[in-house]
């Protein structure tokens, strides 16, 4: 168990509030890295605690640090999908832009969201949205709704539309250049019938040339054709006279120059994005895989074609390496159909189809189809030995045509393997009328082998085939979440690489016009959302007031999560001057010894049943909050009573509150300094002038006869201290 390597990464792992407020007292450092480079931040992430993270933020904790693998806690938060603590750490690291009533307004920064940094416009391979795209857990997909899908969608609609048009029309203009040089070409050259023979004769001088009856024009074109090399059979290709092949010859250099260009460009991106990463991003998209094959072999056809000169094997390679890239490359399209709503989800359901069902299917359907194929070649040999007797005993040659002569149909173990594939799909009568001509002893049981083989594999297997697709088919179309992520990784395979070149190349998209653009789209959206919210109905809250004062308002959230909150009226604002620096003392207090129980256990035993004891309190409030699984609320209720209601108040467990109430006032910022003035200045004969912090003079002067006084205050007064759960 990975719990960190300091006593306050310890603290934080194990939930311990207490022991971490006490070791932040003792300058222990939050942001003090392990071997790994993790924090504590990092720690409360990878073990999900965002109780305990909010507490290490609110001690000064800092939210950029990275680890030694370059990943800040938000990063890690995305990388381990850990959806909870990622959207705590976005509320922590937000701007409030403005207020209207229910509607805010809200900013948050893209540093470790993007993948630019901000700073010199670099690319952030540990960005969230690297870590959310290329993920490869279920989870993921929850990270797609809000400020992610924002981001991608401003960067879609800044520049990568524009691009991805642009890849799509190049792909395009590459299936027109290279389908006009496949079907302008001729895979054989046809022998001609009328071929004209040269005359072959030996002019020497020009009494021989006038002898033959030819002029010197004559002469010396009949000498130019006999001196031309004349080109092999098998290099017809290299042969571009006439007006189609001229065509061929532009459709190829055409072709070839966009496949030079493209690869260059792919090698650009994966030097600069990492081999790694880079691949990872392709092979998520099998048709892309294909394409940049296609590319390959498109440029190794060019040293193919030289090598007709050595060998016509050369020409027989290049031919079937064309077919191949007229197959893959129309495949491509499937990557641009992922976008569309009408065809995506199809288009997913034929990957998920053949990973899943068709690789299991085709293990189990390769072990049927040997074995029946090898059985049948033995069966075929018996009835072929046994054709061949009754040819003998009746006279009959190979070529004499009979009734009922049987014809080996399964001359090898390959033809076997086909011949029983073919059997499969259903066509099987060619199969059975040479079994039912069979003359060998062994014909009945090749018959129940017939009816094994139809049962098993053509009934059985392929209907289960069609149930495995099925279920698949239903699985993702009822997941639109996955077509979703899907069609955002294709658009952020596009992004990802294309953030570098827009901040480069186009000088008009300055990285911090780019950003203004993201920045503002976000806000619009986090405002739309708080407006939804804002229009959307309630909770119902039911209020019942007890006879001994006590209300008790509930309200059904309908999560798996219960919080309990006992809360009075007992802030800074209702202390008396002898008093000052009570509700600072309470609130520290909380998860020591009760009267009954020991505080150790109060915190323990909430912290096994998966609750978090909190107190918390204002300048008009003071309570303390129990938050448990739902089936332990029973629970919640014993430990809230003994936590709130019934505190020991121990001399030397009110002396160890006094350490970390000095380490809450090292811990205030400069605003609670001046929300504090603020308060004192204008409410100087009022207790709203007093501080929700004791000040540093005070501290140790509320001992705990104080304490319990004010306890056995509360007790026999609750109607006057407004107690509510």
């Amino acid at each position: 168990m990975y719990w960190g390597e300091y006593p306050l990464s310890f603290a934080a792992c194990t939930n311990q509030v207490d022991c971490f407020r006490l070791l932040r007292a003792m300058k222990a450092d939050p942001n003090m890295p392990d071997t790994n480079g993790n924090t504590v931040l990092h720690l409360t992430v990878i073990h999900d605690l965002p109780e305990m993270f909010m507490l290490a933020v609110e001690l000064g904790a800092n939210l950029h640090v990275r680890n030694n693998l370059k990943l800040t806690p938000l990063a890690l938060a995305a990388r381990l999908a850990k959806k909870q603590i990622y959207d705590l750490i976005l509320e922590c690291d937000m701007d409030i832009s403005w207020r209207y009533g229910p509607v805010v307004c809200k900013a948050y920064p893209l540093n470790d969201v993007d993948t630019i940094n901000e700073s010199d416009g670099s690319l952030n391979p540990n960005s969230v949205i690297a870590n959310v795209v290329y993920g490869d857990k279920v989870e993921h997909l929850e990270f797609f709704d809000g400020l992610i899908e924002e981001v991608l969608e401003s960067k879609w609609q800044t520049f990568g539309k524009k691009q991805l048009f642009m890849s799509l029309a190049g792909y395009i203009y590459f299936l027109a250049v290279f389908y006009l040089a496949f079907m302008t070409r001729d895979a054989h050259v046809l022998p001609k019938d009328n071929e004209e023979e040269i005359i072959e004769a030996d002019y020497t001088n020009y009494t021989e040339i006038l002898s033959a009856g030819l002029s010197l024009r004559e002469h010396l074109a009949i000498a130019r054709l006999a001196e031309r090399e004349v080109l092999p059979a098998h290099c017809h290709l290299w042969d571009y006279s006439g007006p189609s092949q001229q065509i061929r010859m532009i459709s190829e250099i055409l072709c070839l120059f966009a496949v030079v260009v493209r690869t260059f460009k792919d090698c650009i991106d994966a030097h600069r994005t990492g081999f790694s990463r880079w691949w990872n991003s392709i092979k998520a998209f099998p048709e892309k895989v294909l394409h940049k094959f296609c590319q390959i072999l498109v440029i190794c056809t060019v040293p193919l074609r030289l090598g007709c000169y050595l060998d016509d094997s050369f020409l027989v390679i290049e031919n079937f390496m064309v077919v191949c890239i007229v197959i893959m490359s129309t495949l491509h399209f499937l990557f641009y159909c992922r976008s569309l709503k009408f065809v995506g989800p199809f288009v997913l359901m034929v990957y998920k189809i053949i990973v899943r069902d068709m690789l299991r299917f085709l293990l189990i359907y390769s072990f049927f189809l040997m074995g029946f194929a090898q059985a049948f070649f033995v069966i075929f040999k018996s009835c072929e030995r046994a054709e061949i007797v009754y040819q003998e005993k009746h006279n009959y040659t190979e070529d004499d045509e009979y009734i009922e002569k049987f014809e080996n149909i399964m001359g090898d173990g390959w033809e076997a393997v086909m011949r029983m594939f073919i059997m499969s799909v259903g066509e099987f009568g060619a199969l059975y009328k040479n079994l039912n001509e069979c003359k060998s002893s062994i014909a009945p049981q090749s018959k129940v082998f017939f009816i094994l083989f139809e049962l098993i594999v053509t009934v059985m297997l392929l209907n289960l085939l069609i149930a495995m697709m099925t279920r698949t088919y239903e699985k993702i179309a009822e997941t639109e979440k996955e077509w979703k992520r899907q069609r955002q990784r294709g658009f952020c395979h596009y992004i990802v690489i294309l953030d570098r070149f827009v901040l480069i190349k186009d000088e008009e998209l300055s990285l911090s016009r780019l950003n203004q653009i993201m920045l503002s789209r976000n806000i619009v959206a986090v405002r739309g959302a708080h407006k939804a919210a804002a229009s959307s109905t309630k909770p119902v809250e039911k209020v019942t007031k007890l006879g001994n004062g006590l209300t008790v308002a509930t309200i059904e959230s309908n999560k798996p999560l219960t919080q309990l909150v006992l809360a009075f009226r007992a802030g800074s604002r209702y202390e008396k001057p002898a008093q000052i620096g009570l509700s600072h003392t309470l609130r520290n207090f909380v998860g020591r010894d009760s009267k009954d129980h020991f505080g150790s256990a109060i915190v323990w035993s909430a912290s096994n049943y998966g609750g978090v004891v909190k107190s918390f309190s204002s300048r008009d409030l003071f309570g303390v909050s129990v938050t448990v699984p739902r089936d332990s609320t029973s629970y919640a209720l014993h430990v809230l009573a003994q936590a709130a209601g019934n505190p020991g108040f121990k001399p030397w467990e009110v002396e160890d509150v006094y350490p970390t109430m000095r380490a809450d006032n090292g811990f205030r910022t400069p605003f609670d300094l001046v929300v504090d003035q603020i308060h004192k200045a204008a409410y100087r004969n009022g207790g709203l002038g007093n501080s929700v912090y004791a000040p540093c003079s005070k501290i140790g002067l509320i001992c705990h006869k104080t304490l319990t006084e004010f306890a056995v205050s509360i007790s026999k007064n609750i109607k006057n201290y407004n107690f509510v759960v």
